[in-house]
């Protein structure tokens, strides 16, 4: 009986995996895309001086400055993992303070509206230290999140990040029911006719990569920023 779930383990995975390629990130670069595919599809991309790392290894091989999004200068950050490209990131220049960078994200919100529809996610938190705002999309499998922040007296920034976020892990059996996990976790709110959760995540609360079943379909937590999770159908 093990073995038959690892095996049935093993062809999710597997499933998964060819799913999301080809999934559109930006600018026609497409999740899982080798270098020479980016970059054939966005030919005035360098290799960055300075390259960023993400906190999981994943480096930043491709650069695209001078990119211009409702009125404002940004430069786009391909980064890949194992040879493939796994997220395009867009920063707005420095020089910013958060109010700058707040007309910048409602015209980006318009924008990404009409091509995704409307967000599944939206907040604004702002403090007498820093400032929050973040918005997020879903399209097919790839994550959209617009995210704004400042601290202190520092530029604000604000970037778009294209994503395509799979769990870690996939739970085969003894899947919980929604009135289990709405029981143990009393803040997870569901969003009507979207079939995504939305979970405030207090400090401390590791709500991990638990798998839901809501009837047929099997949803699985997503990261986004400040502490969000949103369950999304996965299989």
């Amino acid at each position: 009986m093990r073995r038959y779930l690892s095996a049935i383990t093993v062809l999710i995975i597997l499933l998964f995996a060819s799913n999301v390629r080809g999934q559109a990130l930006w600018h026609g670069t497409e999740y899982g895309m080798t270098l020479e595919q980016a970059k054939a599809q966005v030919p005035n991309a360098v290799r960055p001086l300075k390259p960023k790392h993400r906190s999981d290894g994943a480096g930043e091989l491709l650069r695209l400055d001078d990119v211009t999004l409702v009125g404002k200068h940004f430069s786009a950050s391909f980064f890949f993992s194992d040879g493939k490209l796994i997220e395009v990131s867009l920063s707005l220049e420095e020089g910013h303070d958060f109010e700058s960078a707040m007309r910048a994200f409602e015209a980006l919100v318009e924008d990404l509206r009409t091509k995704y529809g409307h967000e599944i996610i939206r907040q604004t938190m702002k403090g007498s230290f820093s400032n929050t705002a973040n918005a997020t999309w879903v399209s097919g499998q790839t994550n959209i999140t617009l995210f704004a922040t400042s601290v202190g007296e520092n530029d604000a920034t604000l970037n778009i990040n294209y994503q395509v976020r799979a769990p870690r892990k996939l739970m085969t059996h003894n899947l919980p029911s929604n009135a289990e996990v709405k029981a143990k976790f009393p803040y997870v709110a569901e969003i009507p006719l979207t079939n995504v959760f939305q979970i405030e995540a207090p400090p401390g609360v590791g709500i991990g990569d638990l798998v839901l079943e809501n009837g047929k379909r099997i949803y699985g937590a997503t990261e986004s920023l400040n502490c969000t999770w949103s369950w999304h159908r996965v299989i």
